[in-house]
């Protein structure tokens, strides 16, 4: 059995490494032709390979993906725990996840110059390609606007969505998305790409916007 998360190297082959692109083009094909059985994980993940590597539907079923039950709204004093552990923006944007271009990050940037009271915050490590986000933050002028967290604890995560004004997910494409789906667990108001996967994890929950 195989599990499918995503056809980015196929979508989206500009987001990604060469190398990276080049393993995922020569082997995702003979993956999923050799499986007896595929999961994707999410409908949108399985009509396209069915579309891309001509599979017989009733070879692949979808099964979404849950959030630990961790995610919950916080209280009070876990939100104000986590302010002060990371020196939180009283009014913050946040974004949960990797820095590289199919997350489409830069667009989040060009939105709040026009809002000087708008935050960003971005939990999540430097992933491939990603200098392009942080020469924007410079050009824009955003310095002091934008609070880099690197990678956090999970623990801390429930408390940090739920401290958020919103969460925001702008990604060219996802095979899923996860942290829409645990912002809303945690109470956090999701704006988010009305592509890919996204409207079947956040449906008529939050507000869908086209990522460009």
């Amino acid at each position: 059995v195989f599990t499918l998360h995503d056809l980015t190297h196929r979508l989206y082959p500009q987001t990604q490494t060469t190398l990276n692109q080049l393993y995922l083009t020569l082997m995702i094909g003979r993956f999923l032709h050799a499986a007896s059985a595929i999961i994707a994980v999410s409908e949108s993940t399985r009509r396209d390979a069915i579309h891309f590597y001509d599979l017989d539907p009733v070879k692949i079923r979808a099964i979404p993906l849950g959030v630990h039950a961790r995610f919950r709204p916080a209280g009070s004093s876990e939100i104000l725990a986590i302010r002060k552990t990371y020196r939180l923006p009283e009014l913050f944007l946040l974004y949960v996840g990797t820095i590289e271009p199919r997350k489409n990050l830069n667009v989040i940037l060009e939105a709040i110059q026009g809002y000087d009271s708008l935050r960003l915050v971005v939990a999540g490590k430097q992933g491939w390609l990603a200098q392009e986000f942080y020469r924007r933050i410079k050009d824009y002028g955003l310095q002091e606007r934008v609070t880099l967290l690197g990678t956090i604890p999970e623990e801390d995560l429930p408390a940090l969505y739920s401290a958020a004004r919103a969460f925001v997910f702008p990604s060219l494409y996802e095979g899923f998305g996860l942290p829409p789906l645990e912002a809303m667990a945690c109470g956090a108001p999701v704006i988010c790409s009305n592509t890919s996967s996204l409207p079947e994890v956040v449906d008529d929950a939050g507000i869908l916007i086209p990522p460009t």
